[in-house]
């Protein structure tokens, strides 16, 4: 055609037949761009890989160590880079602390293995010791840690008499040697004389409560009876009066029966005799005491025994 000639208008038909050749191009052309696509996109990730692949090794895979071990590492390092330091001197530091830092984590595996050792070893000992215990003192084994022959146990006989000798004339060695002892020992020491008897007290100066009368003496007394008392006891003694706790009650007599019995035991037994002179139905009485040896002194200190020991 003429470029100088203005296009012609074309048909239905033409336009309908270049529109379908136009999708088909684009077709094409999209197929080949999602092909394109795809192998750039396995590429990279084949490069992807890789990378992880070579610098896996350079990865930390615990996050406790990761922090930890970066941490010391940080640490360590600041503290012998203090100040300004070289380029080559900072290297040389760093290099220093990361092999600290292998010879540290190697360092566990290498006690632990010791540790195992040494765990191995004595239970082999415990276990000779006890296979060395079931053979017994008789045995001639040779040992397992090869020191040789184990001794027999010498069992010592008992030596045979002579028949020849005399019994009687050889001298008993024991008892000769115990004699002599005997003669070097020191003498025993003489017995402890025994103690001397208890001291009698005696009745303190004022203490009108044991006068002496004709015949006898005569006690000041101050009495309670009640039944719940534990038992007939001598609760005090000033210088006026004894008081005493009476084990009874005052029907019939009792109490001035038990206080009669109670006196007689105190003050020596059957021999005394104990008479109610006055207060047979008052808590404050006087009785007449006679059949004691020793005076005042001897009646006051048989009360004042009573007194301490029954309590």
């Amino acid at each position: 055609q003429d470029p100088l000639r203005p296009p012609q208008p074309c048909s239905m038909s033409q336009a309908a037949h270049k529109g379908h050749g136009n999708a088909a191009s684009d077709t094409l052309r999209a197929a080949s761009g999602e092909k394109q696509r795809k192998e750039i996109f396995a590429a990279t990730q084949r490069e992807k890989d890789r990378l992880m692949q070579e610098t896996s090794k350079y990865r930390l895979q615990d996050g406790v160590q990761r922090f930890s071990s970066s941490s010391c590492s940080a640490d360590a390092l600041s503290q012998r880079t203090v100040g300004l330091v070289s380029k080559a001197e900072f290297a040389r530091r760093r290099a220093e602390v990361e092999a600290e830092e292998e010879s540290g984590a190697a360092g566990p595996a290498v006690e632990e293995s010791a540790a195992a050792e040494e765990a191995k070893e004595e239970k082999e000992k415990k276990k000779k010791k006890k296979k060395k215990e079931r053979t017994g003192s008789l045995s001639f084994e040779v040992d397992e840690d090869g020191e040789g022959e184990s001794e027999a146990a010498l069992v010592p006989k008992r030596p045979k008499k002579n028949p020849s000798v005399d019994p009687d004339s050889i001298p008993d060695l024991a008892k000769e040697a115990s004699k002599a002892e005997a003669e070097t020992l020191p003498a025993p020491a003489p017995a402890p004389a025994p103690a001397s008897a208890v001291e009698m007290s005696k009745l303190p100066v004022g203490y009108t409560c044991i006068k002496p009368v004709d015949g006898g003496f005569e006690v000041a007394l101050e009495v309670m009876s009640t039944a719940s008392a534990p038992r007939t006891r001598v609760s005090s003694i000033s210088s006026h009066t004894v008081s005493l706790v009476v084990k009874g009650t005052e029907r019939g007599g009792e109490a001035n029966s038990l206080l009669v019995s109670f006196m007689r035991s105190v003050l020596g037994g059957p021999s005394v005799s104990c008479d109610i002179l006055r207060g047979h139905r008052a808590p404050v009485k006087t009785v007449r005491i006679a059949g004691v040896d020793g005076g005042v002194d001897a009646v006051y200190h048989r009360l004042l025994m009573a007194h301490k020991v029954l309590k």
